[in-house]
């Protein structure tokens, strides 16, 4: 193990330190969680946390005051300590015990300080004598959800070390050092190839700028701000019917879901030029897939100019955008606002952008012989000021996917929000 050590920050974590610094802009955590089922022992689940976060260096960063925007600290693995927030809510009422679940959600997805260490927390909720759920949250800065799975699979094998009594110590090998990410992010920027993709993205950016508003329309009258969630369980069955009736070739959920909400908003808004941000990732490389950090990127793209009216055909024109744009998906959004447009910042007064996302719920754990489950903590209080409509499809098992739209009721009216999903969701699952 080493010391404490500086670390070159990512062009997203620059930005958004320097966000930070000028007005205290912050942004949600990360939150996932377990249902556990069983003899739980809640401190040797604390020990194998504290090791999890030992093993990977993403979890040991902080961005203390001193240090310049392009720097952050990496502490001593060895000063790490996990503690979980505990709460027993065994012996309470069923409407006491819903309101003070509402509550300590909440306060599980507060806002970190990102000049404190840790950037991470913990809260382990007993429900009855046999059942508990376990909510975690780390700082977006430092994790993103393609860490999600990784995170459970250390969890899983460190617990099983521990509670089979061996050497702690041998856990000291192994994890993933986000730094190698962020020194080659960094180099990349340098390169002829960087400014080759900083010169294709200027032209895509052309007279819509990097965050395009949607073209939906404002709520007519002026609202208190307060966050809003639409979700619906959708067949993954039915989904994947809806794939395999394209002809044009293989055509990606990822591919389907910006497809159907393009054409939706299309249908609603009527606008000729409108876009979406896809969320995209850096850990498909091989030398970053078992790598615990920010890796998530956000990408334009614009709706297909002259798209036939046609849903199968529009889809296969959206699909032929996401190929052209393949070269340059893994290109830091950050970097391109400083090359391109730098003090950017967005115009409120406009209508939010919208981001698109999926998720692959990570596989079930085993912990030790309890019965695990993934558990997503969420709260509508927490898209409240939110800036952007955003889009998620989560896929839940083999047979079901969750889609969900968060966004603030000044934003979006939530009237035109249930006709956008509603209609997103058919287009997922009604193959013509």
């Amino acid at each position: 193990m080493v010391g404490s050590y500086r670390v070159v920050t990512t062009f997203k974590q620059e930005y958004r330190m320097r966000g930070f610094t000028a007005t205290g802009t912050r942004r949600i955590p990360c939150g996932f969680g377990l249902e556990i089922r069983g003899e739980l022992n809640p401190r040797l689940l604390e020990s194998a946390l504290t090791w999890v976060a030992r093993r990977h260096s993403a979890l040991r960063v902080y961005f203390p005051r001193n240090l310049a925007p392009r720097e952050s600290c990496c502490t001593d693995p060895a000063s790490v300590t996990w503690t979980l927030r505990q709460v027993d809510l065994k012996d309470f009422p069923e409407a006491d015990r819903k309101e003070v679940e509402s509550r300590e959600i909440l306060a599980l997805l507060d806002y970190f300080d990102p000049t404190e260490f840790p950037l991470f927390r913990g809260c382990l909720t007993r429900l009855n004598h046999d059942t508990w759920r376990l909510g975690i949250a780390v700082d977006h800065l430092i994790f993103d959800g393609g860490s999600i799975g990784i995170f459970f699979t250390d969890l899983e094998l460190i617990y099983h070390h521990l509670a089979a009594g061996r050497n702690p110590g041998d856990l000291v090998d192994g994890g993933s050092d986000y730094a190698l990410y962020c020194y080659a992010e960094r180099e990349w920027a340098n390169s002829e190839t960087a400014q080759r993709a900083a010169e294709y993205w200027r032209k895509e950016w052309a007279e819509v700028g990097p965050r395009p508003p949607s073209g939906l329309p404002l709520p007519r009258l002026p609202r208190e701000p307060a966050g809003r969630i639409w979700q619906r369980p959708l067949s993954a069955t039915r989904v994947a019917a809806v794939q395999r009736s394209f002809r044009q070739g293989h055509t990606s959920i990822f591919t389907l879901l910006s497809s159907s909400v393009l054409y939706s908003m299309r249908e609603i808004a009527g606008a000729a030029d409108y876009a979406l941000m896809q969320t995209t990732s850096s850990r498909s490389l091989p030398c970053h897939a078992g790598t615990i950090g920010d890796m998530s990127n956000i990408v334009l793209l614009r709706a297909p100019a002259g798209a036939p009216a046609e849903w199968t055909s529009y889809c296969a024109q959206v699909r032929n955008s996401i190929l052209d744009t393949m070269e340059y998906f893994s290109v830091p959004f950050y970097f391109l606002i400083d090359s391109i447009f730098p003090g950017w910042s967005r115009d409120s007064s406009l209508a939010p952008d919208l981001s698109v996302n999926f998720n692959k719920i990570p596989r079930p754990l085993r912990l030790a012989n309890m019965a695990v489950r993934f558990w997503s903590p969420i709260s509508k209080e927490l898209f409240v000021d939110a800036t952007s409509i955003t889009v998620d499809l989560a896929q839940i098992d083999d047979d079901e996917m969750m889609l969900s739209a968060g966004y603030e009721s000044s934003s979006l009216d939530e009237a035109m929000a249930d006709e956008l999903m509603c209609r997103v969701a058919d287009r997922l699952t009604i193959a013509t």
